[in-house]
């Protein structure tokens, strides 16, 4: 039986406690991080700074980016560029040709859009969001299941995004990697393990 990944959301860190925060799940058994990259086109609310990626990547921890911005071809290059497993972009605000030609260019979906992207799916890896996004603490919202199943199914890799519990994180465990974020202030790693 494959390990689902769990990495956790810094969204859920207040951004003055990122190194005790990072750190404290690291020593929990967290497998790897996520960064949000947001503008208010998508959120009232702005994500990361981008030093926290040479942070990141000085601890040798796996990480990925969710960029949910107005698309800006040298920002995302640099994305692109960074020791990041996959940056997921949304289809709706990222040139086609930007998410076919870049290996590390995901998908990211939000609750009940469909892909629209014309591109070999195999290649790509999946994010699908539960929540709204840019906003920790929501419930989790079952949408898009039914389409990661099946993606998983053409043998795609996939990610779950945002409301996700110890509870959920059992009937969710089929993705290969589980995005989480407010959860992680309230329980230890090791419940979503279980």
């Amino acid at each position: 039986m494959k390990k689902t990944k769990l990495f956790a959301s810094l969204l859920a860190c207040k951004p003055n406690e990122y190194e005790r925060w990072i750190k404290e799940k690291i020593n929990e058994g967290i497998d790897g991080f996520h960064l949000d990259f947001i503008d208010p086109s998508f959120a009232n609310f702005v994500g990361m700074d981008l030093r926290i990626i040479e942070y990141i990547e000085s601890l040798n921890i796996p990480f990925d980016i969710h960029y949910m911005m107005h698309f800006n071809p040298q920002l995302a290059q640099n994305l692109i560029n960074s020791k990041a497993e996959v940056i997921f972009f949304h289809q709706k605000k990222t040139p086609e040709n930007f998410i076919k030609e870049n290996k590390k260019a995901g998908i990211a979906l939000e609750i009940n859009e469909e892909i629209k992207v014309e591109l070999n799916i195999e290649d790509k890896e999946y994010l699908f969001l539960n929540v709204k996004p840019g906003y920790c603490g929501q419930s989790f919202q079952e949408n898009n299941l039914i389409q990661a199943k099946q993606m998983q199914e053409k043998g795609c890799k996939i990610t779950s995004d945002g409301g996700i519990t110890p509870e959920n994180s059992k009937s969710i465990g089929f993705f290969d990697k589980l995005i989480i974020g407010s959860a992680l202030n309230k329980h230890h790693v090791n419940e979503f393990k279980k």
